[in-house]
């Protein structure tokens, strides 16, 4: 990511303004060199009204609710919103538009009703991107002995 950033003279002192305040520094993002797209665990919004919910049926697209709260809402286009209303999902964004508010992303698979105990395990691996492979043949039978 490349950063612009205003430094004047009197900032470079310290960072103490004529009367006494904090200056709080400041850039903006100029531009991405890479992206770091992954899949993020989300889940549907709960609480809506009837003429929302008919509203985003109608344009296919739903927002969805990531998992890592510092992550905003993600705009999906799914036709199994209500199918898939109560689980856990993975999402991978697609891209975000300039002005937007959310980005746009796509549905990759259900890992299960919310609130189940292989449901959560799998959402807590998934955000963390830990590979956890079946154990081996070997290994099972010198733990059944």
């Amino acid at each position: 990511m490349l950063l612009s950033d205003k430094v004047s003279a009197e900032d470079d002192d310290d960072n103490d303004g004529d009367d006494g305040q904090l200056v709080m520094p400041t850039g903006r993002v100029v531009g991405v060199m890479q992206r770091r797209w992954r899949d993020y665990v989300a889940s549907f919004e709960q609480d809506q009204s009837e003429e929302q919910k008919q509203q985003k049926r109608k344009a296919g697209k739903v927002l969805v609710i990531p998992m890592d709260w510092r992550i905003p809402k993600i705009r999906i286009s799914t036709t199994q919103a209500d199918t898939l209303r109560t689980h856990r999902i993975i999402v991978r964004l697609d891209n975000w538009e300039m002005g937007s508010q959310y980005p746009n992303g796509h549905f990759v698979r259900s890992l299960g009703p919310a609130g189940q105990l292989e449901t959560e395990i799998a959402a807590i691996l998934v955000e963390h991107n830990l590979q956890v492979p079946p154990f081996s043949d070997g290994l099972v039978s010198a733990f059944l002995v």
